[in-house]
């Protein structure tokens, strides 16, 4: 996990992830070449950055699927590693979401997400499901 990194120039390669309120900071050029995980960050990418890599950010994970099959509502979210992923429902948008299974550890890449198939009880005719995604620790 990465807070605070501060590069002069050159190239980034492998995985980074960045956190929180952590920073990316580069006093010349830099080139992403590798995977900057963005996922749970709050800051913004630094105006000299050529990205010819992955950015992985919020908009990466979304709901690829999502029906009422009998008696369960199924989803499907894409995955990625680093990443636990939790199916959530509520009765309406104002009270406490609770878990719907059990929490499911994302094993997919960047170019390779993985397919992540939840099932929950589809109680009534309408219910908001929504999925939550936290770092594995």
């Amino acid at each position: 996990t990465t807070r605070h990194r501060q590069y002069d120039s050159g190239l980034i390669g492998g995985t980074h992830h960045l956190r929180g309120d952590g920073t990316l900071a580069t006093t010349g050029a830099l080139v992403n070449r590798g995977v900057l995980d963005l996922i749970h960050w709050d800051g913004a990418l630094p105006p000299n950055l050529v990205n010819e890599g992955t950015v992985l950010d919020r908009s990466d994970v979304r709901i690829l699927s999502s029906v009422k099959n009998g008696g369960l509502f199924e989803l499907t979210a894409p995955g990625y590693a680093g990443h636990v992923y939790q199916l959530k429902t509520a009765e309406d948008l104002v009270g406490a979401w609770v878990d719907a299974g059990a929490p499911v550890l994302g094993i997919g890449t960047p170019s390779a997400p993985q397919v992540i198939p939840f099932s929950a009880p589809a109680s009534g005719d309408r219910r908001f499901y929504r999925v939550v995604v936290t770092p594995d620790p």
